[in-house]
Order: C-alpha cells, then structure tokens, then sequence
C-alpha cells in the first residue's frame, strides 16, 4: 500500500452515529475504527463489543452531500448511513474511504493508478461475476436431508 496513503488513512478513528433502520429516525453511537482494509465497528470505545466489520474493498459507493455531516456506505445487501460529529470529520472519512479503496484495487491491478471511475467498473465485474456465482449455486442447491430438528417446521 502507497505509504502516504497508509500514513494519512488507515489509523482514522472515532464515533459515528449509526441510522438503525431504513423508516427509523434512532441512531446509535459506535466507535469505528480502520484496521487492514477494514472498517470494525465496536459499541464502545474500549473494544470489547465487535459489532461489525465492512470490508473496504467491497464498498460499491460512498455519497456525502456537501453542508452535512451525515454519509451513506453502499455495500452488497446492506447500506449503512452513518453521522460524524461535524463536516470536517465526515470528510476526512469519506475521503479515507475513497483513497484507501482505490488504493486497494490499485494494488489488486498490479500497481496500476486508477481513477475512481475504474474502481467502479472493475467492482461492477467483480459483483456481476459473483452474483452469477451466487445464483449458480442457489439454482443448485438441494436439501439433503429435511426434518424438524433441523428446521423450524411445525
């Protein structure tokens, strides 16, 4: 990984107010913080309650509209609207996000610089090749043995 890169990005930390639902106006607090690639999200500060992880390279899209504090991470089934304390912080996340992930696919790409443009369309094969995968194995895929004990039939 390009260290300016690494050095300015990837040790980004901090709370976030997370949206719960899509219809709910709640939002709960998380610390979040890059590790790896990775965005690990904690209840609290002190690490001791994992509530997620978001894998960097598989974000599909980061938007953020200019004069708030709020930004949505799309990923493959699920979206996440997330709430920095101010404008500034949310850029330095939005802006952490965009490099570090196309510093990801630079890499993946033989050192190639890529546009973020290029990053999307790579992605967009990425997820058609395993959305086919996907549907593929479901259209496959049958039950070997069914009972009650292993599913809730009643």
């Amino acid at each position: 990984m390009d260290k300016k890169i690494f050095d300015q990005y990837a040790n980004i930390s901090g709370f976030l107010k997370k949206k719960q639902k899509l219809l709910s106006l709640s939002s709960e607090e998380r610390f979040f913080k890059i590790i790896n690639g990775k965005i690990i999200a904690y209840s609290e500060k002190e690490f001791t309650k994992l509530k997620g992880i978001i894998l960097i390279e598989s974000i599909i899209k980061i938007e953020a509209k200019k004069d708030e504090k709020n930004f949505k991470i799309f990923y493959p089934n699920k979206n996440y609207e997330l709430c920095a304390s101010s404008e500034d912080k949310k850029n330095l996340w939005v802006t952490a996000l965009i490099e570090l992930r196309k510093e990801i696919f630079r890499l993946k790409n033989g050192g190639k610089i890529l546009s973020e443009e290029e990053v999307d369309k790579i992605q967009e094969k990425e997820n058609k090749s395993i959305e086919k995968e996907n549907d593929k194995n479901e259209k496959n895929w049958k039950p070997k043995h069914l009972d009650r004990d292993t599913f809730d039939v009643k």
